[in-house]
């Protein structure tokens, strides 16, 4: 399992995570953009996000 895809399971946490990423359409890659604010998430996404059950992890 790369790097990428143990930050993918440990953010988008339950059983369902991977299909969550799959639902928003994200591949693992945006979705770390994402997760460290990189990339924006428009207000949609954080509906969907949310909708997902998807918690984002804080540090600090």
């Amino acid at each position: 399992m790369t790097d990428a895809e143990l930050v993918c399971l440990a953010v988008a946490q339950g059983p369902d995570g991977a299909a969550a990423l799959e639902n928003l359409g994200w591949g693992q890659l945006r979705f770390l953009r994402k997760a460290t604010g990189r990339e924006p998430i428009t207000r949609e996404e954080a509906l969907d996000v949310s909708r997902l059950g998807i918690r984002w992890l804080t540090l600090g």
